[in-house]
């Protein structure tokens, strides 16, 4: 018995000195698995302190109070006012000046049908060939040669006659016939260039007439135009204004939209800024495949105990003949000590030692 015991405490001590150093392995494992959590530690840590204190001094000051939206300005708002104004008073200008020259499309009809009537040259031989313009010039032109017929050649010719003591006679009417004559063809040629003349003057004149009303008539069809456009001027001058004093309204109220909002999100907002900026990097799960010390010494020094103590014959069994004898019947006693030792040992009966009770011991 003594050897057995002293094989157990070298089983016991071997035992628990291999589990110490499996500890200390496993220990070591996870140490080297937890050393960046370990080295990052102390800032994580002063991550989150300071985190939190920012977050309680954003929750304590709250959101931004101050102004948000500027005032309106005051050129810009007398600017707005006076293009609302004006658009107003010049609302019916456009309408009374295109009233005033819409007719300029009969106008240009008109002239279209004059200058293709093709009317100019008859209205200035008319007004060429009237006495009434050309007489008077013809008059004037013809002065001289009227003061010379009637103040020298007549008298010269009627004083020639009267030298010759008759007055009547045929040379002189002759002379005085060719005289007349000439004076007349003189007179015809002088009127019908007069004539030419004022022709010349009435085409050109008619076609400054015709240009000057087709000008005129241009203009009248620009203003019509102009006036027309001003209509939308003044729409958008208009529409302008009040488009920007309603922008400012909009922007008034979505102001006091924005700040009621940001107001009452304040506080909600820090927080998830929180969760998403710091927590979010906090460790909330343990890591993967942990390495978990689960070695007892203790317990490992006991099991190679008895693993020992049972290999040095510690546990051996003794025999049991009487149960055997009782169960196996009287062959049982028939048999030789080594068959009945076997049967004992390492039959159904073996390693089992206890009192056969119908053997009465």
């Amino acid at each position: 018995m003594s050897f057995a015991v002293a094989a157990a405490a070298v089983g016991g001590a071997a035992a628990y000195a291999g589990a110490s150093k499996q500890a200390d392995a496993m220990d070591a494992a996870s140490a080297r698995q937890m050393a960046g959590f370990e080295l990052s530690k102390p800032f994580l840590e002063r991550t989150y302190s300071n985190a939190e204190d920012y977050l309680m001094d954003a929750l304590q000051r709250g959101n931004y109070k101050g102004q948000t939206l500027a005032d309106f300005d005051p050129y810009s708002q007398q600017g707005y006012n006076y293009l609302g104004s004006t658009g107003q008073q010049m609302m019916g200008q456009p309408a009374n000046m295109m009233q005033a020259t819409g007719n300029f499309a009969n106008n240009a009809a008109d002239l279209y049908n004059q200058a293709a009537g093709g009317g100019t040259l008859n209205r200035a031989i008319a007004f060429a060939t009237d006495p009434n313009n050309y007489g008077s010039l013809v008059d004037a032109a013809m002065r001289d040669d009227t003061r010379r017929l009637q103040e020298q050649t007549l008298p010269g010719i009627n004083q020639a006659a009267m030298a010759t003591r008759n007055s009547n006679n045929s040379r002189a009417g002759v002379a005085q016939a060719i005289a007349e004559r000439a004076y007349d063809d003189r007179r015809t040629d002088m009127t019908a260039n007069i004539q030419n003349q004022l022709m010349r003057q009435s085409i050109a004149q008619q076609n400054q007439d015709y240009s000057n009303a087709v000008a005129a008539n241009n203009n009248l069809a620009s203003i019509y135009g102009n006036a027309f456009g001003m209509q939308g001027d003044i729409g958008q001058r208009m529409a302008a204004a009040g488009g920007a004093l309603q922008a400012r309204a909009a922007a008034e109220l979505q102001d006091a939209r924005s700040r009621f909002e940001e107001d009452r999100d304040f506080g909600m907002e820090q927080y998830m800024k929180y969760k998403g900026g710091i927590l979010n990097d906090a460790q909330t799960q343990s890591p993967q495949n942990p390495v978990v010390n689960t070695v007892d010494p203790t317990a490992a020094a006991l099991g190679g105990a008895l693993s020992a103590y049972g290999l040095a014959g510690g546990f051996k069994p003794s025999p049991a003949p009487n149960m055997a004898a009782s169960y196996f019947g009287p062959s049982f006693n028939n048999l030789s000590v080594p068959q009945q030792n076997m049967l004992t040992t390492q039959g159904e009966f073996g390693g089992m030692t206890f009192t056969d009770p119908f053997g009465g011991n």
